[in-house]
């Protein structure tokens, strides 16, 4: 079974093209995840009132309307606990080492990513946050999808 490629829509005048990570990558990355999942969420959720929640998209929505900004810090000292900056910074590099650039400056065959990731993008924090949100997505949109209701159950489980 080939390794899914997905092309992002349009971010800042550029698309990228995602080439899933190979399972032993994926599932390093997913089993990191997966342990600051559960400790995020509790601390984002604390106090949102019962709601179904059933996707990443719905909590996402959800934590939007309801999440207090204490909360945010909270949950990212809780990442940043778990996922020290270096690990973080070398998820990001497999992210781009799988992902090809399209557009301005790269034509329409484009050109990998990890090789143009500093110029590219050099002071479009919001376009590089945007993209590597898809590629988490493409990687690994089914995994959340499940891990969520896990961690929602879980999280129901031990409120009063």
């Amino acid at each position: 079974m080939a390794r899914k490629k997905l092309k992002s829509g349009d971010i800042s005048g550029y698309r990228y093209v995602v080439t899933q990570l190979g399972a032993i990558d994926g599932k390093r990355i997913a089993d990191e995840f997966m342990r600051v999942l559960l400790p995020v969420l509790t601390e984002l959720l604390s106090g949102l009132p019962a709601v179904e929640i059933s996707s990443v998209q719905q909590l996402v929505d959800k934590m939007l309307d309801y999440v207090r900004p204490e909360r945010v810090r909270g949950a990212i000292d809780i990442i940043l606990k778990a996922l020290p900056q270096s690990r973080v910074e070398e998820i990001i590099e497999q992210m781009a080492k799988h992902t090809d650039v399209l557009g301005p400056g790269f034509g329409d065959a484009g050109a990998p990513l990890w090789r143009n990731f500093d110029e590219h993008f050099a002071g479009t924090y919001k376009a590089m946050f945007q993209w590597l949100a898809f590629a988490i997505k493409v990687n690994f949109a089914d995994f959340f999808d499940d891990a969520v209701g896990e961690v929602v159950d879980q999280i129901k489980a031990s409120q009063p």
